[in-house]
């Protein structure tokens, strides 16, 4: 066990969560992820749980998924282990973690968990997830939580959302564009079209990142030469693709496709950019 987490528990307080919640259940959980089996059997036991299914659980757990293989495939350390405290409310988890990797990643370009309440101090962060989203802001809000799609479909998507972001990241830390990268991120929006063309309701955007994907292929060599703020555009298009996919089906928004002119608008700032480059 971490030592500050282990300081925390030592001290008489009735929680441990940055957050202040003291109204909390008699028990906590210790999690500790050192492989993806250990994932893999907390996502079975929390997958029984109508909460898993209602609040931010899943789309966390998904997260810490790709968060995890990041950390194995960019990591020269072999044992990677990151713990966490897990304290619940009547309506809210809080997870509570000392890993320096993910206090830095909350610092630093956080791509991973920008969609989740949080808090940090000098060497603790928690997560603050609820356990009925949009449930309880549907009613004074009229927010929807879509429930069209299948939660196999769901996560798929959510995968390609993430390896997006992680393409970003690679991209930032390696100071490298070029074309090989622009075709891994053709491909990752293809999958992403692939999944979404099969749904009336989103259309819209899937013919959007469709005839962008047509575009970027044909566009290929000046795009690839796209500087760094160009380059960071396409963050800006996959974090709105990502805040459609959070909204749209776990969280709750006002209409399904009221992101659809946003990502034509980071779309077209895109396709003007590589346009103009012919001109150079």
């Amino acid at each position: 066990m971490h030592s500050e987490i282990e300081v925390c528990l030592n001290i008489k307080s009735s929680y441990i969560n940055l957050f202040g919640d003291s109204n909390l259940k008699s028990y906590k959980n210790l999690f500790s992820i050192r492989n993806e089996r250990d994932l893999d059997e907390f996502w079975l036991y929390m997958s029984s749980f109508t909460d898993f299914q209602n609040g931010d659980l899943f789309s966390f757990i998904s997260s810490l998924y790709f968060f995890f293989d990041y950390l194995k495939n960019s990591s020269k350390e072999p044992n990677i282990e990151l713990q966490f405290m897990i304290e619940e409310s009547e309506n809210e988890f809080y997870w509570t973690t000392s890993s320096p990797r993910m206090v830095s990643a909350l610092k630093g370009q956080n791509i991973f968990f920008s969609e989740f309440e949080f808090r940090t101090s000098e060497n603790l962060l928690t997560f603050k997830l609820s356990k009925f989203k949009g449930q309880e802001e549907e009613p004074s809000h009229d927010k929807t939580i879509y429930t069209f799609m299948p939660k196999e479909d769901l996560l798929k998507l959510q995968e390609v959302s993430e390896l997006l972001s992680v393409e970003l990241l690679d991209i930032s830390e390696a100071y490298e564009f070029n074309k090989n990268v622009v075709l891994r991120l053709i491909d990752h929006i293809g999958a992403f079209v692939k999944i979404t063309s099969q749904y009336d309701e989103i259309l819209p955007i899937s013919d959007q990142l469709d005839d962008f994907v047509i575009f970027m292929n044909v566009h290929l060599e000046d795009i690839a030469d796209f500087e760094i703020e160009e380059i960071e555009l396409f963050e800006q298009l996959f974090s709105h693709m990502n805040q459609w996919l959070l909204l749209s089906f776990f969280n709750g928004i006002d209409d399904i496709l009221e992101f659809s002119p946003v990502i034509a608008d980071d779309i077209k700032i895109i396709t003007n950019k590589a346009v103009s480059r012919q001109d150079i």
